[in-house]
């Protein structure tokens, strides 16, 4: 009987180191499946991370871009209303001139008519004499 109950015992712990042996497999294994999985998610979460900076930097550098060129256009819009103002100012100054023209040409036609009057009132007075 004692060597049947040590078989048995013999045997039950075979059995468990048998059982230990698959637990710690099986635990290992998942482990090894969790870090798998973490890694993997991580691997996901950092890169999504990775993106969103990557494309925060390129709207910020756009950004930039932009503000110089709105600075650029605004520099220029400013130059093209200078010559604007000055292009008006000279048509003015050549309305102004043409009036002055008018006014002169009106003043030496009158000054032409009285001329041509004394000449034809003098003419009139030497042929009466």
């Amino acid at each position: 009987a004692g060597g049947m109950f040590n078989a048995l015992l013999s045997e039950h712990h075979e059995r468990q180191a048998a059982l230990r042996a698959e637990t710690d497999h099986a635990r290992k294994s998942a482990l090894a499946s969790v870090n798998a999985v973490t890694d993997g998610l991580t691997d996901v979460v950092n890169t999504g991370v990775a993106e969103a900076f990557a494309t925060q930097k390129q709207l910020e550098w756009e950004s930039r871009e932009l503000q110089a060129q709105v600075v650029k256009f605004s520099k220029q819009t400013q130059a093209w209303m200078g010559l604007v103002d000055g292009f008006n100012k000279q048509l003015r100054e050549v309305g102004d001139f043409e009036m002055w023209v008018k006014v002169i040409k009106s003043d030496m036609d009158s000054v032409a008519k009285s001329l041509e009057a004394v000449s034809r009132m003098m003419e009139e007075q030497d042929a009466a004499e």
